[in-house]
């Protein structure tokens, strides 16, 4: 679990950093920061209250077809979702088709994405059913 964590740290600043080109990025570092305090906040608030559930979302594989395929399709969004952002600041697409991105355009953008952290910190706050909701299955009983 350690490992993993450790990973993923190494992972997102990668998938950031490597296509932008710098470090000077100041806009993927202000959504990695997010990002990890965001993680950060989830697992040890899980680590203390619900260690059970923390595990079950450790879970290398989906044992339900429906999560399978959202997971097939949600990692590749996800990957693509953090190497555009530094693509475009190493090659400029932003610039030059539309202009300099408004700095408060920056700080909307990252308030929507700390309202989306919030907002899944409270569905999973809030959760309290006794059954775990990535083993349920939605298929109709007759």
């Amino acid at each position: 679990m350690v490992l993993r964590a450790f990973a993923g740290l190494l992972f997102l600043p990668a998938l950031l950093f490597i296509p932008a080109g710098s470090l000077k990025f100041w806009r993927g570092w202000a959504l990695l920061v997010l990002m990890l305090i965001n993680a950060f906040a989830l697992g040890i608030y899980f680590y203390k209250r619900d260690p059970k559930f923390l595990e079950r979302r450790l879970l290398l594989r989906e044992k339900v077809s429906e999560q399978k395929l959202i997971m097939r399709f949600g990692r590749p969004v996800l990957v693509s979702s953090l190497l555009l952002p530094g693509l475009d600041y190493r090659l400029g697409w932003s610039r030059q088709y539309l202009g300099p991105v408004p700095l408060w355009l920056t700080l909307l953008s990252l308030a929507f994405v700390l309202g989306s952290y919030l907002f899944m910190i409270w569905v999973r706050v809030e959760d309290q059913s006794p059954i775990p909701r990535r083993q349920l299955s939605f298929r109709a009983t007759r």
